[in-house]
């Protein structure tokens, strides 16, 4: 969603800015801004991801072994749930990571020279 937005943001201010000043004044901003918008979204899932990677590590260095049974059972379950990385995802296909918005720059990049170059001719 917030890709097909700046790549039509581009191209609307490429395309009717008549100097390169104004795309820089009216558009410049406001693109840099979703793109802001997309990295902490990734900075944010990437933390998720990092911090629940960190529980089950935090747990094996506890001093486990000293805990009565009732704890102990619980941290087995609790180490059983953190095996597997929470995720936020996007929409039903990939995670969320800093390499996904990444691509998604490059693929802005890529569409707004296709259009660019569809529109020149």
């Amino acid at each position: 969603m917030l890709g097909s937005l700046i790549c039509a943001a581009i191209l609307a201010v490429m395309n009717e800015a008549p100097s390169f000043s104004l795309y820089v004044t009216y558009g410049g901003p406001y693109i840099m801004l979703v793109l802001m918008q997309i990295f902490i979204y990734a900075w944010a899932a990437n933390e998720i991801s990092v911090q629940s990677i960190a529980i089950a590590d935090a747990i094996f260095e506890s001093e486990w072994d000293l805990f009565d049974i009732k704890s102990k059972k619980l941290l087995v379950i609790l180490l059983a749930r953190v095996q597997k990385p929470l995720e936020m995802r996007i929409g039903p296909f990939n995670p969320m990571t800093n390499e996904t918005a990444l691509l998604m720059v490059k693929a802005i990049g890529s569409y707004v020279s296709v259009f660019q170059g569809s529109y020149d001719e």
